[in-house]
């Protein structure tokens, strides 16, 4: 059965049937592939993730995920402990789901790339979106829980993904200068915003 789900041709109708069973047996069996998960984790096994079975159809999941309709999940979902971070990584490079990589270089601590992607997402956000928002509404309030233009609010989340990483990430680095150039690549990086 997997086999057939995983091997099912891509397209908007199968794509959304794909999603929903996939998105449903994730749901039902997360605990399980949790549980692998983490029994990998601590024999320390080379291929860390879960089962090959459950391994296809989050692959399948990811690549549904990196088409247009879903492209907006494909952060939430790919910040799972459970997802394998290659195989998703390539996926969302090869497609372009900028905020998905960058989540997943964020896994990977690599985070100055994480930044930069990050960046890249607030940079096409504020050109494309953010911008028209503030001119409609020069008083558009940024960091306030009750705004409720959808852009100025994923603009804030993104800049706290930001600061999270330097904050939570930084202060795990081994060495106090490499957490202040971490702070200082970010605050560069933003900087160049326009």
């Amino acid at each position: 059965m997997v086999q057939a789900i995983v091997s099912y041709a891509s397209s908007s109708s199968a794509n959304e049937l794909c999603f929903s069973f996939i998105n449903k047996v994730l749901d039902l069996k997360q605990q399980t592939i949790t549980e692998e998960y983490m029994q990998t984790v601590v024999r320390g096994a080379n291929d860390v993730g879960p089962s090959d079975k459950y391994k296809k159809l989050i692959v399948k999941l990811v690549e549904i995920l990196c088409e247009k309709k879903y492209r907006k999940l494909a952060m939430e979902y790919v910040q799972r402990d459970y997802f394998p971070i290659d195989e998703c990584l390539e996926i969302c490079e090869q497609k372009g789901v900028l905020d998905a990589c960058a989540a997943l270089y964020k896994r990977k601590s690599e985070y100055k790339q994480s930044i930069s992607l990050y960046v890249q997402v607030l940079t096409k956000l504020s050109k494309e979106e953010v911008i028209f928002a503030v001119y409609i509404n020069a008083n558009i309030p940024f960091n306030d829980p009750n705004t409720e233009n959808q852009d100025i609010k994923r603009f804030d989340e993104l800049m706290t993904m930001i600061i999270d990483i330097c904050d939570k990430y930084g202060s795990r680095l081994l060495k106090e200068e490499e957490s202040e150039e971490l702070w200082l690549f970010a605050i560069n990086e933003v900087y160049k915003i326009k």
